[in-house]
Order: structure tokens, then sequence, then C-alpha cells
């Protein structure tokens, strides 16, 4: 039974971090293809996925809907600035694939984390604990999603600890990592794999016929190809931006004209966006 520190550590996560972000699907553009057409047609013939792409290109949004429409079994883990310790980490992962895998426990990490007493020279033991655990309750493949990584890049113990995970995983448990920024990761099996799909902003931008979808079948906006070019070329496919180009007529469902779409590309981070539009495109767009 865990107690003490071990408790209070797991009180503190928030259940909402297991899950993914609910998905509107009559909201959303279905883009699963973008990673399922790299897999080439065996999803777990790559250990490692990491998408790395500016805010508002639809990581989160890609990564649940390919895991969605594949059927692929998955844990699901939103990191926070809290798991830059990475005590909180180890005991988020336990917990994670605790409530995910039936018939799975980690007594002896349990025991470890109640005692409250984890240094840095405990933490490759601590995870080959949690793998070795790992492994003999896990039957099938299965994806470890890390969602938002970008959030604990400066947390040098933590990223060792995900390097060492990586790197000596069973092989039937698989990574996606999802980051707004480069990872500092220095894990073998990302630097020395040939195999690993790795996508960027370019490959999660919009092409003229997402474009159209987005504007015709979820923004209510009728647009022609030479509208859907122009939108193209002032936001190079940036989704948040497209959006937010869409908006002085998104409410009035009027006809694009060109003189309203926006002539310069908005800050890529989202910073001082109108709280409507940042908020439709949160909930309804890229959730």
């Amino acid at each position: 039974m865990i107690t003490n520190l071990a408790t209070s550590i797991q009180q503190s996560i928030a259940a909402n971090k297991f899950y993914p972000p609910r998905i509107n699907k009559s909201q959303s553009i279905d883009r699963h293809t973008i990673i399922a057409d790299r897999t080439g047609g065996d999803v777990f013939a790559n250990q490692i996925i990491i998408v790395e792409a500016q805010a508002g290109q639809g990581k989160t949004t890609l990564v649940h809907q390919f895991l969605e429409h594949s059927e692929i079994p998955f844990i699901w883990y939103q990191v926070g600035c809290e798991d830059g310790d990475p005590v909180v980490l180890l005991t988020a992962l336990n917990l994670a694939f605790s409530r995910k895998i039936d018939n799975f426990s980690s007594p002896q990490l349990n025991s470890i984390l109640e005692n409250g007493q984890v240094g840095p020279m405990d933490l490759q033991g601590c995870a080959n604990i949690l793998l070795n655990d790992i492994d003999v309750a896990l039957g099938d493949d299965i994806f470890l999603v890390l969602d938002d990584l970008h959030l604990i890049n400066e947390a040098q113990f933590t990223n060792q600890l995900l390097d060492y995970l990586i790197d000596t995983s069973p092989p039937n448990l698989h990574y996606i990592l999802i980051s707004r920024h480069p990872l500092k990761l220095d894990a073998r099996a990302i630097r020395k794999n040939p195999y690993m799909i790795y996508l960027d902003s370019d490959d999660l931008a919009l092409g003229l016929k997402d474009i159209k979808i987005l504007y015709n079948n979820i923004l209510g906006t009728d647009i022609n190809r030479r509208q859907a070019e122009q939108i193209l070329d002032i936001t190079n496919g940036w989704i948040m931006g497209i959006v937010l180009a869409a908006n002085p007529l998104s409410s009035s469902k009027k006809s694009i004209q060109p003189d309203n779409v926006m002539t310069r590309k908005p800050d890529l981070f989202g910073k001082g966006l109108d709280s409507f539009i940042l908020n439709f495109f949160q909930d309804e767009i890229l959730s």
C-alpha cells in the first residue's frame, strides 16, 4: 500500500493528466494519415514517434486521431512543470500503468517512493524496477504518449530518467513524444534510430485541400481555390493562423474577401490572441 509521501504525490496529480483532450470530431479535420503513412502499415515497427511543432499546429489532435483510427492501445500522460521533479514523473508513470494495464503492480517501487528517499543516483534503479514490472504485466504492444514534453526541457534529472526509460524499455513498449520545442533528450534510441518517425511544423501544415475543408465544412465560410491559396500564402498552413484569418467572418458566415484576410502572420505562439478565438481554437479545432 502506498502511503505518506507517495500518496501525497499521487493526490497532487490531476486525473485529467491521464487522458487525451476530448475532440469534437465534427469540428476537426481527420489527419491521422500523416502518421499512419509513415508507419508503412506496421504501426509498431517504430519504437519512437516524435511530433515537434509550434503551438497551434494540432499535435495532440493528430496523435489522438492516429491512435483512435488505428485502434492502438495507449497510455496517455500530460506532462506538466511539476514533472521536472523525476520522483513526481516516476510516481505518475507508475500510476498511469496501474490504471491502464491489468494485473500491473510495482510493490518494490511503491515501497521506495513511500520511503521518500530517492536521489539522483537511485533513478536508474527505480526505472529498472518499473520497467521490469511493466515487462511482466504487458502482453501486447502499447504506446506511451508523453504530451508537452517541452515543459520539462530544462529538468536535467528528469530528462536523464526519460533517456534511460526509452533506451531500456521492453520491445513492446513504444513512445510518442510531443513537444513545441526541440527535445533535450539524449537517448540512443532517438539519436541512432534510422526508423524513428519525426514530424515537424512543415509536416503538420495544412494544404489547400485541408484549408478548404476547414473553412467550408467547419468554419462555415465558403472559399474558392484562389482564396485558399491566398490564405496558405499568408499562414504557411499554420492552423491557428488560418483560424484567426477567418475570425472577422466566422460569425457572419459571409463569403471570404481577399481584403479581409489577415495580411501579416500572427505571433506563432499565440501571445495576445483574442480570448474567444483562442478558446474556440483550443476547444473545437485542436483540442
